[in-house]
């Protein structure tokens, strides 16, 4: 919970959108690889309750139950499902080889668009969306998901622990 609210300040606001870049959807990449579906699941939901609750954990270190409501609110909640989706697609074994991560990590955060374009509609408009919510993030998010599947052997040693 700690490596995603360290991964939330490392954040790059946009001018045309309310999505800013940050390194949070790598961490969760990681967290659902490493720490499995469910344990990955109840880490984002801590994260997501005590960012919500006033510790400054989110992006540029913001807080509040609004930022869960705001423009970004879907991709948040939508984090929940990528850890799921990755987590249970490691379990299964379909993660033995650094391209199949990738594509675990890739299924996850296609939940994770799914909730954040249809939640973040509601403030830009559907015509918008895609240009303020999905575009411009592509290659970051190629990036980020190929460095997590690099990281992930290393995510899982140190997740045995925990």
């Amino acid at each position: 919970m700690l490596f995603l609210g360290a991964a939330a300040q490392v954040a790059i606001p946009l001018a045309w959108t309310p999505v800013p870049i940050s390194l949070q959807t790598w961490a969760v990449a990681l967290i659902g690889a490493s720490m499995g579906s469910r344990r990955g699941a109840m880490t984002v939901l801590t994260y997501l309750i005590l960012g919500a609750a006033g510790a400054p954990l989110f992006a540029g270190g913001a807080f509040g139950a609004a930022k869960l409501i705001g423009p970004t609110g879907g991709y948040m909640f939508g984090w929940i499902g990528t850890v799921l989706v990755t987590g249970y697609l490691v379990e299964r074994g379909l993660g033995d080889r650094p391209w199949k991560m990738m594509l675990c990590m890739v299924a996850g955060e296609l939940v994770m668009f799914a909730a954040g374009l249809a939640w973040l509609s509601r403030f830009v408009g559907v015509e918008n969306v895609l240009l303020a919510g999905l575009i411009p993030f592509l290659p970051g998010q190629a990036i980020k998901v190929s460095m997590a599947a690099m990281c992930q052997p290393m995510g899982r040693r140190s997740c045995r622990s925990c």
